[in-house]
């Protein structure tokens, strides 16, 4: 968890959720064996399945910021989830067979955080991140609409799966999104 005091317009703050998914973005990517990607706006996934959740909270007095939360947590050695998770959740043991040493973890992280946060607060927007963050998009072929309202879809491996909530950009055979 990150307690930060930024120095930002209160209407950016939210901005720091895509800081930190970025940041935790270019940590995992150094563990062996895993190949993480955004799920906009507060996910980490690897095959579909959400390795890591962001939880961003303020308190502000008016227009001024008094502080900003950033909670983060990573499944690392997590070698099984409830049935209702098994399809949507994955840890960094069930991905690489090893998992990674923690405190390695926190730390790569925190540096990665620290370098995007300083120039996120200097830059006063995203514009800094956004080709490398745009990187991280999953195409998917659309299936159909699933009984509880999701888009049910299949990834370029063959693999399918639900999207229930995100950023969804379609493009049809009309060429419009």
């Amino acid at each position: 968890t990150f307690l930060l005091k930024p120095s930002v317009e209160i209407t950016t703050a939210s901005r720091l959720t895509l800081v930190a998914a970025l940041a935790i973005a270019r940590a995992l990517g150094h563990v062996e064996g895993i190949k993480p990607q955004i799920k906009w706006p507060n996910d980490i996934v690897i095959g579909g399945k959400k390795i890591c959740g962001i939880l961003t909270e303020m308190s502000s007095e008016g227009e001024d910021i008094k502080y900003v939360v950033v909670g983060i947590g990573i499944n690392i050695y997590n070698r099984e989830f409830p049935e209702e998770l098994k399809d949507r959740a994955t840890s960094i043991f069930l991905e690489n067979g090893k998992g990674a040493d923690r405190s390695k973890i926190v730390a790569c992280v925190a540096n990665e955080f620290e370098r995007l946060y300083r120039m996120f607060c200097e830059n006063q927007d995203l514009g800094f991140m956004v080709d490398e963050y745009n990187e991280n998009k999953t195409e998917y072929t659309s299936l159909g609409l699933s009984p509880d309202g999701g888009l049910k879809v299949r990834d370029i491996d063959g693999k399918e799966s639900e999207i229930i909530s995100g950023e969804v950009s379609v493009r049809g055979i009309y060429g419009y999104v």
